[in-house]
């Protein structure tokens, strides 16, 4: 009998275990990488949202009922955090599922995308703006302090003004 990959999947209730669900339809090749991503899953009379545990195989594919969405593209818990996670419930022999739900916030918890970030934006200090006649002319801090003296610009826009404009701030 053929064997079927499968979503361990922990869930924010009361279990002890986790719960075997069919991957949702359209799937790529799951794999280790898939680990930590959030799916929203039939459960009982309602859909919850659950993290994926582990990939595992399932010899009935037939009794298994099938994820219904991946809400995430990359994992959203891995590494330290998510082996963190998973020694919390084991140290406090709490459910998996409600340790984890426990760390997201509400709107993750949810099912809700995960907010637009923000890249960082760099402006020159009161103190920048008083030192920056002090800076010797043609020098790269001084080059950085006039760019930043106009207002804050984004990282990405320093680096297409200025090569080296992280060492130049260290300066």
């Amino acid at each position: 009998m053929p064997t079927c990959p499968t979503l361990r999947i922990a869930l924010p209730v009361p279990l002890p275990q986790t719960v075997d669900y069919l991957p949702p339809p359209g799937s790529p090749d799951l794999g280790a990488g898939d680990t930590g991503r959030r799916v929203r899953v039939p459960f009982g009379n309602r859909e919850l949202v659950g993290m994926v545990e582990s990939i595992g195989t399932a010899d009935d594919p037939a009794t298994l009922r099938e994820a219904l969405q991946w809400l995430d593209g990359p994992p959203l818990l891995g590494g330290e955090l998510h082996a963190s996670l998973r020694w919390l419930a084991r140290y406090t022999h709490a459910p998996l599922g409600e340790v984890i739900a426990t760390a997201l916030p509400a709107p993750l918890r949810r099912g809700d995308p995960l907010p637009d970030t923000h890249g960082w934006g760099w402006e020159l200090t009161a103190a920048g703006h008083e030192g920056r006649s002090r800076l010797r002319d043609g020098t790269r801090p001084r080059r950085l302090a006039e760019l930043l003296g106009a207002g804050t610009l984004a990282e990405e826009v320093l680096a297409a003004r200025m090569d080296g404009w992280r060492e130049a701030g260290r300066a």
